[in-house]
């Protein structure tokens, strides 16, 4: 049996579906994410697909209205992962997009697909209310832009090389990084999707997180490219602080950059239009950010 539901919910209605897939943390990580995405008033349907994970952190996710899934039963000889393919254990940015579909391909009645990294992640605001205020409903896809190039993001060129060689990432190259941690999609259009991703990733070279050069891969690809809202890093989806904010690294990004850079009230993350982005990913590799957003979420 792939997936064990530990809870069951009334479906009878269409909703939105906030998703993640997280292994080994424990509720310290996952709280943040957790508190942020109730305190915004989202009445959605919330899910988290689960490899390893203790029951206390379980609990904790269902009595706060979580779906949780087990996708496997079976952990591998040290206890650290699970066989993805012959003689390669991946971790969760490999697998998610596997169980996504596995999980998602037998739902019904959901609208939209949210799917967000899980430890660095905050909500600010109801994804489900800017959906329905600044989604293009002809498309079938949202991305946002990490705010550089492939060519001037050393960890993205590296990676992406790595998994599909240096001929696949001239296609790629000089198009803007689109954030594999805070996607959406119609419920139809999200599964389908999410099974090319994990049949390219089949066939990457083994790379801990190759999910954000898989899915950059399939976008540059008919019909990904048309049909997906492919949002500038100043759109108030979601502030990709990794590689716009990071005070280790924004000296040598910003004459790059393809955005204003983000602001900081001291509460709260804004776009240069002081429009409040829905989404903070990243937020714990800025400390002055980090400590305020724990402490709110706590």
């Amino acid at each position: 049996m792939l997936f064990r539901s530990l809870v069951t919910l009334e479906q009878n209605l269409v909703k939105d579906l906030v998703i993640s897939a997280v292994s080994e943390y424990g509720w310290d990580k996952l709280k943040y994410w957790v508190n942020s995405l109730n305190q915004t008033g989202y009445d959605g349907r919330k899910a988290v697909i689960v490899f390893n994970i203790k029951d206390e952190t379980i609990s904790k996710l269902i009595e706060n209205g979580f779906e949780v899934w087990l996708a496997s039963e079976k952990r591998n000889a040290n206890n650290d992962g699970y066989h993805f393919a012959d003689n390669v254990t991946f971790q969760v940015p490999a697998l998610r997009h596997y169980f996504y579909w596995k999980f998602l391909k037998d739902q019904k009645d959901i609208r939209y697909v949210i799917s967000t990294d899980i430890s660095d992640v905050v909500f600010q605001t109801n994804p489900s209310e800017w959906i329905d205020k600044k989604f293009d409903a002809n498309l079938e896809l949202m991305y946002q832009s990490e705010g550089l190039r492939y060519r001037n993001e050393d960890w993205g060129n590296e990676n992406f090389q790595h998994c599909f060689g240096s001929e696949i990432y001239e296609k790629v190259k000089d198009r803007s990084i689109y954030n594999a941690g805070s996607m959406m999609g119609r419920f139809q259009t999200f599964v389908d999707f999410s099974l090319n991703v994990a049949l390219i990733l089949a066939n990457a070279q083994h790379n801990p997180t190759p999910d954000q050069a898989a899915v950059n891969l399939v976008l540059s690809l008919e019909p990904y490219k048309h049909i997906t809202q492919f949002n500038n890093h100043d759109i108030s989806w979601a502030c990709e602080a990794g590689t716009t904010v990071d005070p280790s690294k924004i000296e040598k990004f910003r004459p790059n950059l393809l955005c204003p850079e983000p602001k900081w009230d001291g509460e709260f993350v804004y776009n240069s239009l002081d429009e409040k982005y829905c989404i903070v990913h990243q937020y714990n590799r800025v400390p002055e950010w980090k400590s305020v957003i724990e402490k709110k979420y706590e």
